[in-house]
């Protein structure tokens, strides 16, 4: 267990990802052509593209979003 904190603490990890955020909820407002924000969201649209390219940085895509986030909500590693 101390070997696995240990290789978490100093894990460099990409932050690009949203915290708490996860792939099938941006995956959820492609669906239904409407961001959070009002802005159409069609498979045209820089909007759309722009959320394609976030879902790589989010989970399970991404191991060092999920890594981030064990590591907020594990104060002690």
């Amino acid at each position: 267990m101390r070997r696995a904190e240990a290789l978490l603490k100093e894990a460099k990890v990409d932050d690009k990802g949203i915290k708490d955020m996860n792939a099938r909820s941006i995956e959820d407002i492609i669906k239904r052509g409407r961001c959070v924000c009002g802005t159409e969201i069609n498979n045209e649209n820089e909007a759309y593209r722009h959320l394609l390219k976030e879902l790589e940085f989010l989970p399970p895509q991404s191991i060092g979003t999920i890594i981030r986030n064990f590591k907020e909500k594990n104060s002690y590693i």
